[in-house]
């Protein structure tokens, strides 16, 4: 029952209030807010997710030589313990992203919203799960290090 929250707009508009789960909460502007705020928002976070897109650019890059040099039936070569390495380090940059991110914009949502019966606060979350995924590729990668120099000494030796 969100009948007991209510929201204001700095500039006096009353906004609906609606719970997604028991901890998050949207707040529904009308569809008539406009304003120099609302256009610098847009710009912003077009700003937040352009660095979400230029990652994933690169990040498939890297996955697509690695499998590049499976096809060629040669994957442990220096090269892809260095993209592994960079894959992993781009996790780690989108995470930081993310919580950058998402602290920009509960810090706007509070610049822009009187709230009464509850505060907004920004805090600093990072997906664990993602973390652990960019510690296992810098791992990993390490092994493709040493697998490589063991390939290059192996097919050296007569």
């Amino acid at each position: 029952d969100t009948s007991a929250f209510s929201a204001v707009h700095r500039n006096g508009q009353e906004l609906a209030v609606s719970f997604d789960s028991p901890t998050r909460i949207k707040l529904l502007l009308p569809s008539d807010v406009q304003g120099n705020r609302a256009e610098l928002w847009k710009w912003l976070g077009g700003l937040v997710v352009l660095p979400y897109f230029l990652l994933c650019i690169y990040f498939v890059k890297q996955l697509r030589d690695i499998v590049r040099t499976i096809d060629q039936q040669n994957p442990f070569v220096q090269e892809n313990a260095r993209r592994i390495r960079v894959a992993g380090i781009l996790i780690l940059l989108f995470v930081v992203i993310d919580c950058v991110g998402r602290l920009f914009m509960s810090g706007y949502a509070d610049s822009m919203v009187a709230v009464q019966g509850f505060n907004l606060n920004g805090r600093i979350k990072f997906n664990e799960g993602l973390i652990v995924v960019a510690i296992a590729m810098l791992v990993l990668s390490e092994v493709f290090r040493h697998g490589a120099k063991m390939h290059e000494e192996q097919s050296l030796t007569v």
